[in-house]
């Protein structure tokens, strides 16, 4: 099934790497899906690859070990390159960070599980099993054990970029063990991604929610109805895209 969301071109760097030696930070995170609270939800690949070769994903409840022992698990790939990454790798800039209001939630509720940050850098490759119709013939994951919006901070306002696409999936309170509530008009996820002075995302994606109605700010509505779509598997999507005049990337499919 087509996916919702047009394939572009694989980035050159991506296409010519041969070793994890240097991590291209900026060129990772140029064009890349961000999707915090993510644990070990391949879905947001699925959906996506092909229109992007690169994700982010950020959850402070990830354990290592659980992560090292999943990272050879998607269908139709195999793990080409994985290393672990430095905190000076990942953050080349200083940048003035946004705080949390207290509106928005108590992060030292969840203080425990920030401890022992750690960041591991994969890249797949596509099985020879496997068509183009299942994918381009790489892709990257940057998978990070950290706070959602501190991490989009240390990554975008500090390297100076901006993410194509960001997800808010799965990343709620309660049960759902975030401290903070990304869907939440105004709230603390939303300022992050739109105080960025380098740019704003081309999408917003909530996953089959279509009555999701907080960050569906006006910046990304169109008619006040989200694009309607289907990811992989028939799973019914809705995107939000900026409409704001700006625009610069790829559209629908």
């Amino acid at each position: 099934m087509a996916r919702i969301l047009k394939n572009r071109p694989m980035p050159v760097w991506l296409e010519k790497l041969t070793n994890l030696d240097h991590l291209p930070i900026k060129e990772v995170l140029r064009d890349s899906v961000y999707y915090p609270g993510a644990y070990d939800d391949g879905s947001v690949i699925k959906d996506f690859i092909g229109y992007a070769h690169s994700f982010v994903y950020v959850d402070y409840a990830m354990r290592k070990n659980y992560l090292t022992n999943r990272l050879n698990s998607f269908a139709g790939y195999n793990l080409l390159f994985s290393r672990e990454v430095q905190k000076d790798e990942l953050c080349s800039k200083p940048y003035v960070p946004l705080y949390p209001l207290p509106s928005d939630g108590d992060p030292l509720s969840k203080q425990r599980e920030f401890n022992n940050p750690y960041a591991i850098w994969a890249v797949y490759s596509r099985r020879a099993s496997a068509d183009e119709s299942h994918g381009p013939t790489r892709f990257s994951l940057l998978y990070i054990k950290g706070e959602g919006c501190a991490t989009y901070q240390a990554l975008y306002y500090s390297n100076q970029i901006f993410p194509s696409l960001v997800v808010a999936r799965r990343a709620d309170e309660g049960f759902g063990n975030n401290w903070t509530n990304f869907y939440k008009k105004g709230g603390f996820y939303e300022r992050t991604v739109l105080s960025n002075p380098y740019g704003k995302p081309e999408y917003l994606d909530m996953g089959g929610d279509i009555g999701w109605n907080e960050f569906t700010i006006p910046m990304y509505k169109t008619t006040g109805n989200p694009i309607l779509g289907f990811g992989l598997g028939g799973r019914f999507l809705a995107l939000w895209r900026r409409c704001d005049g700006k625009s610069s990337r790829d559209g629908l499919s």
